[in-house]
């Protein structure tokens, strides 16, 4: 998945399920969480504040970021796997 940068993080999702946090800056990795057992495709959108992030196993979190992690602000089993990308438009979000 591609990487979402806001202000000087990078917020990424790795094959392991993990969501993490890099400073763009340093490189440093500041925080990792996990979400699911894998992910390789869909990558995260970041409006309103928060991170939409899809999992392959169909795994949808909306998260607020925080300075040591995430809070899930929702979670939702999807039907089928998430391997594109969420998109805005219009003030809704389109899995």
């Amino acid at each position: 998945s591609s990487p979402v940068l806001v202000g000087n993080l990078l917020y990424q999702t790795d094959k392991t399920g993990h969501l993490c946090c890099v400073n763009a800056d340093t490189g440093k990795v500041l925080w990792k969480q996990k979400l699911a057992p894998d992910q390789l495709h869909a990558s995260p959108l970041y409006a309103d504040g928060k991170l939409y992030v899809p999992m392959q196993n169909g795994l949808f979190y909306i998260l607020k970021p925080t300075a040591t992690g995430v809070q899930t602000i929702a979670k939702v089993q999807l039907a089928g796997r998430c391997i594109g990308a969420p998109s805005v438009y219009n003030g809704k979000v389109y899995v």
